[in-house]
């Protein structure tokens, strides 16, 4: 019943003429999902994707946690937004060391977004599997305070483990989501 109310209510979006009338049916549409808990806070049922190479970054991403939703940072090349950090990657192009600036230039922007929040909402990180140094962004991120983890592109089998000694602290990782295909999590399952 509530999947055939929110389908009513998106083809509304169609006929909005105004914003009144926009902001009316988004409510309707939120009150139908029912918020949910993640450490202490209750939030909206709105999870902000991430999108990557710097598009979900800590401006979107803060600004979406405190509207009391989950804001996602996308991991891949952040440097991107540190005029610094890039221009001291073109100093020394090897990989080492643009793994390392990529490093702090997610712990800028996590602690960014954390500060736009005003303590509202979550701050995700998005990591792709297919990363090499994806175990790297996943303690980085639980390190600079970061509320969840969304893994994509990948089976994670592996990421509790690295997040597990941040798990353990009380103010650590509360959450570690995956983005997959059912058939294929079945197939390659250990």
């Amino acid at each position: 019943m509530i999947i055939q109310e929110i389908i009513k209510s998106l083809l509304k979006f169609k006929k909005v003429n105004n914003i009144l009338e926009l902001r009316k049916i988004q409510n309707s549409i939120t009150n139908l999902i029912p918020n949910w808990n993640l450490k202490d806070q209750i939030l909206k049922p709105i999870v902000q994707g991430g999108m990557g190479i710097g598009v979900s970054a800590s401006r979107l991403a803060g600004h979406v946690a405190k509207e009391g939703a989950l804001g996602t940072i996308s991991s891949v090349d952040l440097r991107h937004h540190h005029p610094d950090l890039l221009k001291e990657s073109m100093i020394d192009l090897n990989k080492e060391n643009i793994d390392r600036i990529n490093l702090i230039a997610l712990d800028r922007e996590i602690k960014k977004a954390i500060t736009i929040s005003e303590g509202n909402g979550g701050i995700a990180v998005n990591i792709m599997k297919a990363v090499t140094e994806y175990p790297s962004y996943v303690r980085q991120s639980c390190i600079s305070g970061a509320d969840a983890i969304v893994m994509g592109a990948g089976l994670p089998f592996c990421t509790p483990a690295y997040a597990e000694y941040d798990l353990k602290k009380p103010d650590g990782i509360s959450a570690l989501f995956t983005i997959c295909k059912i058939a294929t999590a079945i197939i390659n399952a250990p």
